[in-house]
């Protein structure tokens, strides 16, 4: 074989690694920024749903207000035991 042909065939092979690793990095890319998508999404909805509950945990609450019902809620304690 001649040095050009060895010249030219080496340039065709290092080419096709070149492409092949440049779809490899294009697929990488786009999948990172698709899972990183997936992940705030799902963080969204959890953060959401946290809320939610402590939202509904609140509304079933039923908090005492002032200090006579503390009072009245002791004492009703107190004389039961």
């Amino acid at each position: 074989m001649s040095s050009k042909s060895k010249l030219r065939k080496s340039r065709q092979d290092w080419k096709g690694k070149a492409i092949t690793r440049g779809q490899n990095e294009r697929y990488q890319r786009k999948e990172n920024v698709r899972l990183k998508n997936e992940r705030d999404r799902y963080k969204k909805e959890a953060i959401e749903a946290k809320k939610q509950l402590e939202k509904e945990l609140r509304r079933n609450a039923m908090p005492v207000c002032n200090k006579g019902d503390i009072i009245y809620i002791s004492l009703n304690l107190l004389s039961v035991t």
